[in-house]
């Protein structure tokens, strides 16, 4: 028995080798931190193609699927439950018109951007990245809208298979976020180190105010220390599935690159989490936070002298819906279009990113 088993592993090595191929033959194997990641960055640009978003649905009702009673399915990290009997299932041709979302759940799929499409204001080649792209329910796609994925403290919906959109319990994100059981965190987790390897050179081009949340000043983190360390955690309680590695072949044979670290989960740990990696860049931007004041205010807002002007600014509201922006002439906001309640002002300097909080009283 245990020379079968044995045997059984070997040729799931061998298979997984062979879809490989020689793709990570030319990295040197003693790079770490920023080296690593530059070198990886290269690799996953390199002989890569830009391929049709229509495409994306054909690849979807072809390969996304799981078998139930020897029927094919779409399956969808949203609604999908590990086990136990399914509430909702969709056919493949049971797609969305026109990428719009449902009513209500179970209605139609249509492709969700894990890393979202408005962070990057919908460019290619990130919109059609393959890698990034997942089927899910078209009614829980609208409701996740461009909330990042991160860990709640509160339950606001919750969805089939337990996703739920609720605050975020982690610093500095604040807001509503999106929870995915505990059971695809590792896959959305790698989609989205993925997308912050390849895409690195771009981060300081992205002021979306809800990428603004989770979006780091140091180049070798990219995000935020403290909603990176939470991606790491989901991709190590989480490994690599054999159906995450059988997707990241099939789009190796299409799109001509691969998501490395499902195919070497150690990658990440030699990134960002080798003990001499120095940071690259400033400091992170909860440390600048700025004073504000009257705070609660009225119908004006200040700021300190440490703010420059003519820059960008968003004020958002608790649930991270930017509520007005504009560009800094003075030190000075007017807030009388904002009803009571909490907000939180963001300011894109340069490679900093400063942040502050403040009430509107009645």
């Amino acid at each position: 028995m245990k020379n079968i088993i044995l045997t059984i592993l070997v040729c799931f090595h061998t298979l997984f080798v062979l879809a490989q191929g020689n793709y990570y033959n030319d990295l040197d194997s003693n790079r770490r931190c920023q080296e690593l990641k530059d070198e990886i960055s290269k690799k996953l640009n390199r002989n890569t193609y830009t391929l049709s978003y229509d495409m994306v649905y054909n690849f979807m009702a072809n390969y996304d699927l799981i078998k139930i009673n020897n029927k094919d399915y779409i399956w969808d990290v949203y609604t999908y439950k590990p086990s136990g009997e399914q509430d909702v299932l969709y056919l493949p041709g049971n797609k969305c018109s026109n990428d719009a979302g449902g009513s209500s759940v179970g209605k139609c799929w249509n492709r969700e951007h894990i890393f979202p499409a408005s962070w990057f204001s919908s460019a290619d080649p990130m919109y059609s990245d393959f890698h990034n792209l997942l089927p899910a329910d078209g009614y829980i796609n609208g409701k996740r809208g461009n909330m990042p994925h991160a860990t709640t403290n509160s339950t606001k919906t919750q969805f089939p298979n337990g996703s739920i959109i609720g605050n975020s319990n982690i610093p500095m994100v604040y807001g509503d976020v999106f929870e995915p059981i505990d059971e695809f965190k590792g896959d959305i987790a790698r989609i989205i180190l993925y997308m912050s390897v390849r895409y690195q050179s771009l981060f300081n081009n992205w002021d979306n105010p809800d990428f603004i949340k989770v979006k780091g000043t140091d180049a070798l983190k990219g995000f935020r220390e403290d909603y990176l360390n939470m991606l790491i955690n989901w991709h190590n309680q989480d490994p690599p599935s054999q159906k995450e590695k059988d997707r990241n072949n099939r789009i190796y044979a299409q799109q001509g690159n691969r998501n490395p670290f499902v195919d070497y989960p150690q990658f990440v740990e030699y990134i960002w989490k080798t003990s001499d990696c120095k940071a690259v860049g400033i400091k992170n931007f909860e440390q600048l936070e700025v004073n504000l004041f009257p705070n609660p205010a009225q119908s004006e807002i200040s700021l300190s002298s440490i703010v420059p002007l003519g820059q960008k600014y968003y004020i958002t509201d608790i649930t991270g819906k930017t509520v007005k922006s504009g560009k800094l002439t003075q030190r000075m906001i007017n807030t009388s279009s904002l009803n009571t309640g909490t907000y939180f002002l963001i300011i894109e300097e340069n490679n900093t990113s400063l942040y502050g909080k403040f009430l509107i009283a009645q």
